[in-house]
């Protein structure tokens, strides 16, 4: 299309792309750094959306950063008195003036250097969910399996979403769906333990594909607001990955979820979100993330 352009991050985006969406899409690029000039915060966003519409100079910028969601704000004082945009929940170590010049490899250094990229990190992770909320989102979070309920109970706490088991869903729309076909459970149960490619397994994926499922989406199409969807397991069981095709597809529309997050256990080794070693239908690297462990940590600290 002569009308999309690629990001470096692989995002479609319209060419001529407003300025405030680019810089609102583009937080993350903004983080980790201790200080920004205009110059430098314009050279970031552009980096990310090279065929985006040039963000303005002060004061204007001032005004978008702060519509955008961040915590910059300018301090005239900064960059040797010359000004600069500075984040004033930062925090920072201090070295010496002794050490503060010399190559970073002090004990205090590498402590400073830690934490400002866990901070950077942290702060580009609930910038990017923020944005989520607001634009009826799908994202896939990954998160080492033995982390999942620690990271379930974090998301619930700090963004408004609604924590839903998508195997309970699954299961409670399956038991529905045979009721009223006059069906015993027992008997489906028997065919869940059955051979693949069995007639018995066949009906079974009919009462799960044509009948179950539909229902889960309409349910999760009425939620009064985005859900964090948990247990994905029955759904790879079953070969219904497609079914998170048509979430993604459907998240923000007038007719479908307002949001979709899917939280998946994952090894940090894998390149791409699996479910029990079946890929996630995400396209770019914007519909999905993994779960930093300092925001997990922080958030467990803060609740605890």
């Amino acid at each position: 299309s002569g009308r999309a352009a690629l990001s470096s991050r692989l995002e479609i985006y319209p060419r001529g792309m407003a300025a405030a969406r680019a810089l609102r899409l583009a937080l993350g690029a903004l983080a980790g750094a201790r200080t920004l000039t205009p110059a430098e915060i314009r050279e970031r966003v552009a980096g990310r959306y090279p065929a985006a519409a040039a963000l303005p100079e002060r004061p204007d910028l001032d005004a978008l950063l702060g519509q955008a969601g961040s915590e910059l704000r300018w301090d005239p004082g900064a960059a040797d008195g010359q000004g600069a945009f500075r984040s004033p929940l930062r925090r920072f170590v201090t070295v010496s003036s002794a050490t503060s010049y010399t190559r970073a490899t002090s004990s205090a250094s590498r402590v400073a250097e830690a934490e400002s990229a866990a901070w950077g990190e942290t702060e580009a992770f609930d910038q990017r969910l923020r944005r989520a909320l607001e634009n009826r989102a799908f994202v896939a979070l990954t998160v080492s399996p033995r982390r999942l309920a620690d990271a379930e109970r974090a998301l619930a706490s700090a963004f408004a979403v609604d924590p839903r088991s998508a195997d309970e869903l699954l299961i409670r729309h399956m038991k529905a769906a045979a009721r009223e076909a006059g069906a015993d459970w027992r008997i489906v149960l028997r065919a869940d333990r059955g051979p693949r490619g069995s007639a018995d397994w066949a009906t079974l994926m009919r009462l799960v594909g044509h009948r179950a499922l539909p229902r889960v989406s309409a349910e999760l199409a009425a939620a009064p607001r985005p859900v964090l969807l948990t247990n994905l397991g029955l759904l790879a069981r079953y070969d219904q990955m497609t079914f998170l095709d048509g979430l993604r597809d459907a998240a923000g529309r007038t007719d479908g979820p307002p949001g979709v997050w899917l939280l998946v256990p994952c090894d940090a080794q894998e390149s791409r979100p699996l479910i029990d070693g079946k890929p996630v239908p995400v396209f770019t690297a914007a519909q999905w993330t993994r779960i930093p462990t300092a925001w997990l940590a922080a958030r467990n600290a803060g609740s605890s």
